[in-house]
C-alpha cells in the first residue's frame, strides 16, 4: 500500500506543478516581452522629456539672439550700457524692456536659475539675477570658457557656480549661444540639482538613469546624483555599438551584459544642442515585474503539494478497500471450476482487477457476442419507434409527482386540481400525433405546466426561467425535446443542492448554421470528467439503451442527422450545460403567436 501510495503521490503532484511550472514560464516570457516593451516606450518618452526641458532652454537663446539681431536699436543700448557710455532715455528705455524678458524668462521656469549678456569687449555683464555687474568682480568667475564655439552655434557644458549664499558652489549646466550682430556671448543657467527632481519624476525607479553628454564627450547632466569615474567608465563600455543593436541616424537602443548584469541603453541625439541623451535601465528595472510573482507562486506550488499528498491518500484508502471486496468477490467465481485468467505483473492495485476481470470476461465472451447482436436488432426496432410514439417515461414519471402530491397533507385540493389539469393538458399534448411537429411557443408553453408539477414537487428547490427571443417563438420542432432535458436538470442536478438555490435556465438563440440552438442550463451538481465522457459514450454506443437523454439524442440523428446530437458541457459543483442544434422549419398553419412568459 505504501508503494501504490508514493507512486499515486508522485503523479499528483507531477500532473499539478507541471502544468502550474509550464504556465509560469509562459506567463513569465509574455511578462518579460512586455516589461522589454513598456521599458522601450519609458525610455523614449523619457528622453523626448529631457529633449522638450532643452528645447525650451534652446529656443529662449535662439530668441533672444534673434532678438538682438534684428532690433538694431536694443543692441545698441546693450553695448552703451555694457561699455558705460552716455544713454539716452530712450536707450535706457529699450534696456529695462531687455531685461524684463530675461527676468520673464527666469520666473517662467523653475530650472532656469540666470541668464547673461557678454560683449566681449565690455568691462561689465548684464546678468537677469543681479542686473549689470563689473567682470572683474563678478561672484561667477569661472561662467566664461574658452572652449566654446566661436561661430554661430550652441555649446552646453557642467559646471560649478560660486555664489555668497551657496560657498559650496551649486551645480548648473550652463548653454552657450555666440551673438549674429556683435561679438559677445548669450548663456542660460539650468539649475542642476532642480532640474534633476524635476526629470527624474519621469524615472519608474532608481534602476533607470539618464545621461547627457556634450559634443566634447563630457557628461554635463546625470539623474544619478552619485556619478563618479566608475559611472563614466561603465557608461563608456555600454555606448559601444553592440550587435544586433537598432541604430539609426538620431536613435538607437540595444540590451547588453555588463559585468554580470544586464542593460537595457536607449541613445537620442537632440542636434541644436549637439547632445547625445542616454537612457540606461539596469536589470532590476525588469525583475521587478518578476519578483512579485513568487511569493503567489510559493503558496500555490505548497497548496499543489499538499493536495496531491491528500488526494494521494484518500484514492489509495478507498482502492485498497475497494480492491480487498472485489477480490473475494472474484475468489468466488474462480472456485466455480472457471479457468484462471492470465496474469501479468501488476504495477498498481487496479492490475490485480484487470486480470480477474480478463479471466471472467474470456469465460463469458461467447454469450456476450450472442446477445449483443440480440440486442442491436431489437434497438434498431425501438430507435424506429421513438418517431411514432409518445413517451410513456415522461407520462409515468409526471403521474408519480402528482401522486406523491396528493398524497402530502400540505397539499391543498386547489393545488391537486391544477395538478390534475396541467397533467390533463400534458397528456392530450403528449397523445397527438408524435410524427407532427410543433411550434417553440407551444413546447414551451406545455413544459411550464410540467415544470409547475415538478415544482410542487421540490417546493423551493429551484427556479426555471426562459430565454427565447420572439422571433424564434414560431421555429417548428420535434415534440417532448426540452422535458427530459429540464427534467435530468431537476432529478441529477439541482434538487441535491443544499446550500444554494437553483437555476434551471431554457434558452433558444439563432445558430450560424442557419437554424436554432436550443440549451438547457442548471447550476446543480454537475458531472466530473469521466462521467461526462460515459453519459457521452451512453449515447452513440450501439450497447446502450435508455429513455432520457440516449432517447432524445437518437431522435435528433434520426431526424436531423449528426449535426443535431447532443451537447453536453459540465463542472463538478458548478453546473450542467445540454444543447442540440435544429433547422429552423416553416411554421405550420394551426398555430398562433402567444405571449412569452417564465415560470
Amino acid at each position: 500500500m505504501r508503494s501504490y501510495f508514493a507512486r499515486r503521490f508522485l503523479r499528483y503532484a507531477l500532473l499539478s506543478i507541471l502544468p502550474m511550472l509550464l504556465s509560469f514560464l509562459i506567463l513569465g516570457f509574455f511578462v518579460a516581452l512586455r516589461t522589454g516593451q513598456d521599458l522601450e516606450l519609458r525610455a523614449e518618452q523619457t528622453l523626448l522629456n529631457f529633449e522638450s526641458g532643452f528645447s525650451y532652454v534652446n529656443n529662449n537663446i535662439l530668441y533672444q539672439n534673434e532678438l538682438l539681431a534684428n532690433n538694431p536699436e536694443m543692441m545698441a543700448s546693450l553695448r552703451q550700457t555694457l561699455t558705460r557710455q552716455e544713454m539716452a532715455l530712450k536707450d535706457l528705455i529699450i534696456f529695462r524692456s531687455l531685461r524684463s524678458v530675461l527676468q520673464g524668462i527666469v520666473n517662467a521656469n523653475a530650472y532656469i536659475h540666470s541668464i547673461y549678456m557678454d560683449l566681449d569687449d565690455s568691462a561689465y555683464i548684464l546678468t537677469s539675477e543681479n542686473g549689470i555687474l563689473k567682470k572683474d568682480r563678478f561672484f561667477d568667475s569661472g561662467w566664461d570658457q574658452d572652449d566654446y564655439p566661436e561661430s554661430d552655434g550652441s555649446f552646453i557644458k557642467e559646471r560649478f557656480m560660486t555664489h555668497v549664499s551657496n560657498s559650496e558652489g551649486m551645480e548648473v549646466i550652463t548653454v552657450y549661444r555666440r551673438m549674429t550682430q556683435e561679438k559677445g556671448t548669450i548663456a542660460i543657467n539650468i539649475d542642476a540639482d532642480v532640474y534633476r527632481k524635476e526629470q527624474s519624476a519621469y524615472l519608474a525607479s532608481d534602476a533607470e538613469v539618464v545621461y547627457c553628454i556634450n559634443k566634447s564627450d563630457e557628461v554635463v547632466f546625470s539623474t544619478d546624483e552619485n556619478y563618479d569615474e566608475t559611472h563614466h567608465a561603465l557608461l563608456r563600455s555600454l555606448l559601444e555599438q553592440p550587435r544586433g543593436a537598432s541604430d539609426n541616424s538620431k536613435n538607437r537602443y540595444f540590451w547588453t551584459f555588463r559585468d554580470s548584469q544586464l542593460y537595457f541603453v536607449h541613445t537620442s541625439i537632440y542636434t541644436p544642442l549637439g547632445l547625445t541623451l542616454v537612457y540606461v535601465a539596469r536589470s532590476r528595472a525588469l525583475t521587478s515585474a518578476f519578483s512579485a510573482m513568487l511569493i503567489p507562486g510559493a503558496v500555490i506550488l505548497f497548496a499543489s503539494m499538499a493536495l496531491a499528498f491528500l488526494l494521494a491518500l484518500y484514492m489509495t484508502r478507498r482502492s485498497h478497500k475497494k480492491i480487498l471486496i472485489i477480490s473475494g468477490l472474484f475468489a468466488k467465481t474462480e472456485h466455480s471450476g472457471l479457468p484462471e485468467s492470465s496474469v501479468k505483473v501488476p504495477k498498481d492495485e487496479y492490475d490485480e482487477i484487470i486480470n480477474r476481470v480478463i479471466g471472467v470476461l474470456q469465460n463469458s465472451d461467447f454469450l456476450t457476442h450472442q446477445l449483443t447482436e440480440r440486442e442491436y436488432q431489437q434497438r434498431l426496432a425501438e430507435l424506429f419507434a421513438l418517431q411514432m410514439q409518445i413517451n410513456p417515461h415522461f407520462l409515468f414519471n409526471t403521474l408519480q409527482i402528482i401522486d406523491l402530491g396528493l398524497h402530502d397533507p400540505a397539499t391543498t385540493n386547489l393545488e391537486s386540481s391544477e395538478m390534475i389539469h396541467a397533467l390533463s393538458d400534458i397528456l392530450q399534448y403528449a397523445l397527438e400525433d408524435p410524427a407532427q411537429t410543433v411550434t417553440l411557443r407551444r413546447e414551451i408553453e406545455y413544459l411550464k405546466k410540467y415544470a409547475s408539477i415538478q415544482k410542487r414537487r421540490f417546493a423551493g428547490k429551484f427556479i426555471i426561467y426562459y430565454e427565447i427571443p420572439e422571433r424564434l417563438m414560431d421555429a417548428q420542432i420535434p415534440k417532448l425535446l426540452l422535458q427530459p432535458l429540464v427534467e435530468n436538470s431537476i432529478l441529477y442536478g439541482v434538487r441535491h443542492l443544499k446550500d444554494r438555490p437553483g437555476y434551471i435556465k431554457v434558452k433558444a438563440t439563432p445558430s450560424h448554421r442557419g437554424g436554432i440552438r436550443l440549451a438547457v442550463l442548471d447550476n446543480g451538481l454537475g458531472m466530473e470528467i469521466g462521467k461526462i465522457e460515459s453519459l457521452r459514450q451512453s449515447m452513440i454506443n450501439e450497447t446502450e439503451l435508455g429513455i432520457g437523454i440516449a432517447n432524445i439524442n437518437r431522435r435528433l440523428l434520426l431526424r436531423f442527422g449528426p449535426e443535431s446530437r447532443l451537447y453536453i458541457r459540465s463542472k463538478a459543483t458548478v453546473g450542467t450545460s445540454i444543447s442540440f442544434h435544429i433547422p429552423i422549419q416553416p411554421p405550420e398553419s394551426g398555430e398562433r403567436n402567444q405571449p412569452n412568459s417564465a415560470s
